[in-house]
């Protein structure tokens, strides 16, 4: 009797890191939606991992991070806004203002985030930087 009861102990104690680990809530996803080339706002997202890694978001680790470049034309941005919303990210990041208004096309759920903003109360994101509301959020890059 002894002998089966530590037996069992031993392999509910073999089988729980893999019973927690299947637990655990799915990692959070980034959209990013670039309206230049990868290339050219490279500072912006070079700052922007800097900072998650601040705030202890590691990308792979903790957070994923879906980019999608548009290379300097507007005509994918609906589609690419569009995409990520598919893809039920849990924030839409970009870096200026017509990637905002594709991606608040595309979603009325998701959050959308952004740095670089000069045209954002013309394009009717939002009605002031006052009251941004909850899914319009700017946020400037340290550089």
């Amino acid at each position: 009797m002894r002998r089966r009861r530590f037996i069992t102990l031993l392999g509910g104690a073999a089988a729980w890191p893999m019973m927690a680990r299947g637990q655990q809530p799915p990692m959070p996803v980034i959209g990013f939606l670039g309206a230049a080339t990868s290339a050219t706002t490279k500072p912006w997202t070079a700052s922007f991992g800097q900072r998650l890694r601040e705030l202890g978001w590691i990308e792979g680790r903790n957070v994923a991070i879906e980019y999608r470049w548009v290379q300097g034309r507007i005509e994918p941005l609906p589609d690419m806004a569009a995409e990520l919303a598919r893809l039920n990210v849990n924030v839409i990041v970009t870096h200026s203002t017509i990637p905002v208004v594709a991606a608040k096309r595309a979603t009325s759920v998701i959050p959308i985030t952004g740095f670089q903003w000069p045209g954002i109360l013309w394009a009717g994101a939002c009605y002031s930087y006052r009251r941004l509301g909850q899914r319009h959020q700017p946020w400037n890059a340290r550089l």
